[in-house]
C-alpha cells in the first residue's frame, strides 16, 4: 500500500499542478489573445470552462442605474402572442442571450432557425418575433420597475 501512495504522489502532483497551469493560462488570456495580434486562438469562451467563463465578482451597482431585462415574444397568426421561453426552442438560459442578440442583429437566417425549432417543439407556427426591455433601475429602496419598451420586431415568413 505504502508503495502504491509513493507512486501515485508524482502523478497525482502532475496533474494538479497541469490543472493549475491551465487555469492561469485561460485566466489570462494566453492561449486566447485578441485576434488583431494575429497570433492563433487555442481556447477562448466558452471552451474554457470551467476555469473562467464565469465572472468572479460583480460589479456594483449605483443608484439611478438601469438594468435591461429583455424579454421574447413570439407573434401567432391570429395576433396573439407568447412569451419565448428557452426551452421552447430547446435552448439553455445561457444559450437564451443568442436570441436575443439574433434579433437586435436582425440576423434573418438564425432567427428562421429559431421560428423553425419552436414550431417542432410547440407545434406552434409563429408569424414574427418582438423583443422588449422591461427595465429595472436601481433607487435608494433596492430596483424598481422601469419603462418596458419594444426593442425589435421581425416578422418571419
Amino acid at each position: 500500500m505504502e508503495r502504491i501512495k509513493k507512486a501515485a504522489m508524482p502523478i497525482i502532483s502532475l496533474g494538479v499542478g497541469l490543472v493549475l497551469v491551465f487555469q492561469a493560462a485561460v485566466t489570462f488570456r494566453l492561449l486566447c489573445p485578441p485576434a488583431r495580434f494575429g497570433w492563433p486562438q487555442l481556447v477562448c469562451e466558452p471552451a474554457g470552462w470551467p476555469f473562467v467563463h464565469y465572472p468572479m465578482y460583480s460589479l456594483p451597482h449605483y443608484p439611478g442605474e438601469t438594468l435591461n431585462q429583455y424579454s421574447v415574444y413570439g407573434l401567432l397568426p391570429n395576433g396573439r402572442e407568447v412569451m419565448i421561453q428557452p426551452q421552447d426552442l430547446g435552448l439553455t438560459v445561457f444559450q437564451f442571450p443568442a436570441v436575443v442578440e439574433a434579433l437586435l442583429t436582425e440576423d434573418r437566417a438564425l432567427i428562421k432557425t429559431y421560428v423553425t425549432a419552436y414550431h417542432a417543439r410547440v407545434n406552434r407556427q409563429l408569424s414574427g418575433l418582438r423583443l422588449e426591455n422591461k427595465a429595472m433601475v436601481l433607487g435608494k429602496d433596492g430596483w424598481q420597475d422601469g419603462k418596458t419598451e419594444i426593442i425589435k420586431q421581425v416578422e418571419v415568413d
